[in-house]
């Protein structure tokens, strides 16, 4: 991995900044510039840990489904709608998000 210098990294998180709409001061763009080269210094150190011989690990733990199988019944339409709050031509009425 090539280290952004520092330059590079305030034009990383100035670029970062705009795709997620937010304006930030020059002190705060220096600041996560430097906070950004630190991480990037780390995943340097990362790349370089001595890993011959050693298996990748997708997931530390033995992962299995602790889900049962969805099975299907019936249920009254008329029940569920009388559970839901508003109820308009057979539809669950919600407030727009």
């Amino acid at each position: 991995m090539d280290r952004l210098s520092y330059s590079e990294s305030r034009l990383e998180v100035k670029r970062i900044a705009s795709l997620v709409r937010l304006r930030l001061s020059p002190e705060e763009e220096k600041l996560f510039s430097i906070q950004l080269s630190r991480i990037i210094e780390f995943f340097d150190q990362l790349d370089k840990a001595p890993l011959d011989g050693v298996e990748p690990t997708f997931h530390p733990l033995e992962v299995y489904n602790v889900f049962r199988e969805d099975t299907v019944s019936p249920y009254p339409s008329d029940k569920l709608l009388n559970l839901a709050g508003r109820v308009k031509d057979r539809y669950i009425w919600i407030p727009r998000m």
